[in-house]
């Protein structure tokens, strides 16, 4: 889902490099199912977690079915707008000090003002996703597994918000969520790469599912 003018825009970017190529537009709620379900058959149900810049997407996928896919409007990109809006610095800046802050390499005081408003977007976050999970169909066959997509510097962050959360917070259940996360280990007998290329993983489970359109 996106502005016409600039999927247009996308689209004829992509078309000037790939003239051969037709361009298909899918979510990436779709493309991790289906990669999951080729890679990982034996793990049928969990909660999937993508938090991209601007929105947290969170797909619901119960004994081997992706039941539901449902989003809001808090992102990596707000978490680091708030941290430095607190402490009056710049958005690199601000991204730099909270990965040390996830690895505890600060100074007490920095520490104890980013464990305050980290406090608070925590609880912003976890109410944003209460919200939507309080709109799914799904509630009563929530799995408790979570698996998380998310920036490697900041993916601990909110998996440390998720591990552990009491589901009964969100729906009518006394489970605990667990977590893990999407690793690009998972892929390499997948994909072809370069061995100097930084590893993503979002970006292989794109490849996979590519090939896997292709093959069809």
């Amino acid at each position: 889902l996106g502005s016409t003018k600039v999927l247009d825009q996308i689209e004829e970017r992509l078309t000037d490099a790939f003239p051969h190529r037709t361009v298909r537009f899918h979510t990436m709620a779709l493309t991790a199912y289906r990669v999951w379900e080729q890679i990982m058959p034996d793990k049928d149900s969990y909660l999937l977690f993508d938090i991209g810049g601007e929105v947290t997407e969170l797909s619901i996928v119960s004994r081997g079915l992706l039941w539901e896919t449902l989003s809001f409007p808090i992102g990596e990109n707000y978490i680091v707008r708030q941290v430095a809006k607190t402490l009056k610095t710049t958005l690199p800046e601000a991204y730099s000090t909270l990965k040390r802050q996830i690895m505890d390499e600060h100074h007490q005081r920095i520490s104890e003002q980013l464990a305050l408003v980290l406090k608070q977007l925590k609880d912003e976050w976890l109410s944003a996703c209460l919200q939507t999970l309080n709109q799914t169909s799904s509630a009563f066959f929530l799995p408790d597994k979570v698996w998380l997509m998310a920036d490697p510097g900041l993916a601990t962050l909110f998996g440390d918000w998720l591990d552990g959360e009491s589901l009964n917070t969100l729906v009518l259940t006394k489970r605990r969520l667990t977590v893990d996360y999407w690793k690009a280990d998972w892929f390499l007998s997948w994909c072809e790469y370069d061995a100097r290329a930084r590893q993503d993983s979002s970006l292989m489970a794109e490849s996979i599912y590519y090939d896997k359109i292709v093959a069809k």
